[in-house]
C-alpha cells in the first residue's frame, strides 16, 4: 500500500503543479485499491474502517470546499483510505496540516490575500515524502 500511496501523492503533486487540478483517474484507482486491500486484509471491519476513514476526511474538509477543489478533498480521502494503521494515518495528517500551514503562510505572504486558493496536491506530496522517510 505504501507504493500506491506514494505514487498517488506524487502523481497528484505533478498534476496539481502542471494543470492546477488533481484528476479522478489518479484518485479513483487509489480509493479502489484501498478498499480492496483493507477488505482483503481485515474483512468487513476493514471495509467499514475504509469507508469511515474516507468519510471522516470528507466531512472535515467539505466546509472548506470554497478554498479547496473537489480533487483536493478526494486526494485527502484517498490518503486516509491508503494508510490502514490509524496511528500512521494520524501522523500523516499532522504532517500534512503542518505543510499546509506553511503553504498557506507562503501564499499569504506572496499575495496578501486571505482568500487566495491553496492547492493541496504539492503539500500532500511533500508530507508523503516526509512520512514515508520516517519508516
Amino acid at each position: 500500500m505504501r507504493e500506491i500511496f506514494a505514487a498517488t501523492m506524487y502523481m497528484s503533486s505533478i498534476t496539481d503543479i502542471t494543470y492546477g487540478k488533481i484528476f479522478n483517474f489518479i484518485i479513483f484507482p487509489a480509493l479502489l485499491a484501498g478498499a480492496v486491500y483493507r477488505t482483503a486484509a481485515e474483512g468487513a471491519a476493514g471495509l467499514a474502517s475504509f469507508i469511515l476513514s474516507a468519510a471522516a476526511v470528507c466531512a472535515v474538509l467539505l466546509p472548506f470546499r470554497k478554498g479547496l477543489g473537489g480533487g483536493d478533498i478526494k486526494l485527502a480521502a484517498a490518503a486516509a483510505a491508503l494508510i490502514p494503521d490509524p496511528q500512521a494515518r494520524a501522523r500523516y495528517f499532522v504532517l500534512l496540516a503542518a505543510v499546509l500551514l506553511v503553504s498557506a503562510a507562503a501564499v499569504y505572504m506572496r499575495t496578501r490575500d486571505r482568500r487566495a486558493e491553496i492547492r493541496i496536491g504539492v503539500p500532500a506530496g511533500i508530507a508523503a515524502a516526509v512520512w514515508l522517510s520516517m519508516g
